[in-house]
């Protein structure tokens, strides 16, 4: 940035003239965005260009910002936000603007006479200057109105009546819902119910679509719940609110996010806007709600079978992708180590010096105070939840976040109030010195004052990934000694004399893989996406997908990477962080390795 040492009036004045036609040629393509501060709302609107695009994506979001200079309020995003017309200019105040070189959103309440290098993104229609007195705050930004209520391109569903019976109490837990293929009417047990649109055939993956009306009714016991479902303009994503789990689905593509995790959708089968209005594939929906699906071929019908009185908004976690253990506490009974619902998995064998557990909590449901004389790392892999260490402040965790627990720190780890929670627990030599219950008065107050989790998702290119990309490491046609193919790195626990593990989240493209190599006090592979292999020299190939565990042996020569057809996702765990790398592994032995497969 460089000061601005004299302003003629006459160009003050022509500023002023063209940043206010700038505003309003942008208008036309603008949208309503609110900022919470405190208990203070103020309406703001957004231009369309690649960076809001970005932001909205994230929306809503909460932001620690920052009081700078005296002028302006900022957040610095870990990752740079795309930009696409980023100028040397002044500002006014209320603007909203992205500084490119320290990945800073700002909004502008005081005028210094300033101009640097900018993107332009919006401003805030008024009450700017409430910003002079807050200092740093936590500011919440979201979507004025992203409702749907009645057809998509008004951003609303049409709202039909019930044809044989009212709208209230018409879903039951256990009936089965029914919609054919061509017909407005659905049935919900022995009730019909007229439908805004019928569902379809999509011929590109001969895959069912239902239209969103159809999606409402079929949350939760209640009638029209389009308060659960969110329409996000800019990006076409339809984001559908299930108890704990947030479900989205884009126009257009055969990935379903649900919460922070990617999931390819079965035959390529895609959401898509049809007649101004969106459609969803009807077994994928069923399977993120966790609810059977059936298909009549000779009437055309898709059937959701709903267990009798069971609850869609679950207050439990299905264990993510390793899968619920053994239940070892309860909320009826309180245990010696845990409060609430807790179970347990061991993910490898005795015979490893760390336990690696995956550890499932329902909400509220938390460890007592404890600690563990070697340390441990806590991965996070499903739903949200906290961490807290004596005397400290707490932290929200969520799928992505890896936290290192110093040797001897004394904390606790669980659910959060509305979210359960799972994660994979390494606990360093098996080792663990029980504390005091936490109280339910100690855990409303840490996750009331917690700090958010600052996890921000990537564009992956290898879909299903939980935790973040990282840095390519290895490209296809280049020799980089140690892989061959598209290959990237995070380091997710760096290995240090606390910790002599290395924990790093690896990501393979399709054919890439590691040279041979081997580790001398071994190593394990937790995969968390995709599908892949692993083979010892001399035995046969091992294929590996989500949920897999592969435990390596000390001085084992192996190596393990993707399949042809699949990106293949693990967080490797480096035991005592040495590999000594050895040759390549061919296009003949790779190739000849899955044949056999």
């Amino acid at each position: 940035m460089r000061k601005i040492t004299a302003l003629f009036t006459a160009f003050c004045i022509l500023s002023s003239i063209i940043i206010s036609f700038s505003i309003q040629a942008y208008a036309e393509n603008e949208i309503d965005i609110v900022f919470t501060v405190g208990d203070k709302k103020l309406e703001a609107v957004l231009y369309d260009n690649s960076t809001t695009r970005e932001l909205i994506s994230k929306m809503p979001m909460t932001l620690p910002m920052m009081d700078l200079y005296e002028r302006e309020m900022c957040y610095r995003f870990p990752d740079a936000l795309p930009a696409d017309d980023v100028q040397n200019t002044s500002y006014e105040v209320g603007e909203i603007i992205y500084w490119p070189p320290g990945h800073s959103f700002v909004i502008m309440y005081e005028q210094n006479g300033e101009e640097f290098d900018m993107q332009k993104l919006g401003f805030v229609k008024s009450g700017v200057d409430i910003f002079q007195k807050t200092g740093n705050i936590d500011v919440k930004v979201e979507l004025a109105d992203n409702k749907i209520n009645e057809s998509i391109t008004e951003n609303k569903i049409i709202a039909n009546d019930l044809s044989e019976t009212d709208n209230k109490n018409a879903i039951q837990t256990d009936k089965e819902i029914r919609v054919t293929v061509g017909s407005d009417i659905a049935a919900i047990g022995d009730k019909s119910l007229k439908i805004d649109t019928a569902p379809y055939v999509q011929t590109t993956s001969n895959s069912i679509l239902v239209p969103l009306r159809f999606v409402s009714l079929a949350l939760n016991d209640n009638t029209d719940s389009s308060e659960n479902i969110k329409w996000n303009n800019y990006t076409k994503t339809v984001t559908i609110i299930n108890g704990n789990k947030n479900i989205e689905f884009t126009a257009n593509s055969n990935v379903v996010r649900i919460d922070d995790k990617e999931i390819n959708i079965d035959n390529g089968a895609k959401a898509e806007i049809k007649d101004g209005r969106m459609y969803v594939p009807f077994r994928a929906l069923g399977e993120t709600l966790g609810v059977e699906t059936k298909w009549e071929q000779n009437t055309k019908t898709a059937i959701y079978i709903m267990e009798g009185n069971k609850e869609m908004n679950n207050i439990n976690p299905d264990g993510g992708i390793f899968g619920l253990g053994e239940q070892k506490s309860f909320a009826e009974k309180k245990e010696s180590t845990f409060t609430g619902n807790v179970w347990v998995k061991s993910l490898v064998s005795s015979e490893q010096r760390s336990a690696v557990s995956n550890v499932s909590f329902g909400c509220c449901s938390r460890t007592d105070w404890h600690s563990h004389p070697n340390g441990q790392i806590l991965l996070v892999t499903e739903g949200r939840g906290y961490y807290q260490i004596k005397g400290e402040q707490a932290h929200e965790i969520k799928p992505g976040d890896s936290v290192l627990i110093d040797p001897g720190v004394v904390h606790w780890h669980g659910g959060g109030i509305d979210n359960p929670m799972s994660h994979v627990a390494i606990t360093v030599n098996r080792k663990t010195e029980w504390g005091d219950p936490v109280t339910d008065e100690e855990y409303n107050t840490a996750i009331k004052n917690a700090i958010s989790s600052e996890t921000v998702s990537t564009n992956d290119p290898a879909l299903g990934s939980i935790f973040n990309l990282g840095n390519q490491i290895s490209e296809k046609n280049s020799d980089n000694g140690t892989f061959t193919g598209d290959v990237w790195l995070n380091s997710l626990i760096k290995a240090n004399e606390k910790c002599p593990s290395a924990f790093s989240n690896v990501n393979f493209a399709p054919c890439s893989r590691t040279d041979w190599h081997s580790h001398p006090s071994g190593q394990i592979l937790l995969v968390t996406g995709g599908k892949g292999y692993v083979q010892i020299e001399g035995e046969s190939i091992q294929e590996l997908k989500s949920g897999d565990v592969a435990e390596i042996s000390g001085g084992v020569t192996h190596w393990h990477g993707a399949a042809p057809d699949s990106y293949f996702n693990h967080v490797a765990i480096t035991i005592d962080n040495k590999t000594e790398w050895h040759n390549p592994v061919s296009d003949e032995e790779y190739n000849s390795a899955i044949s056999k497969k």
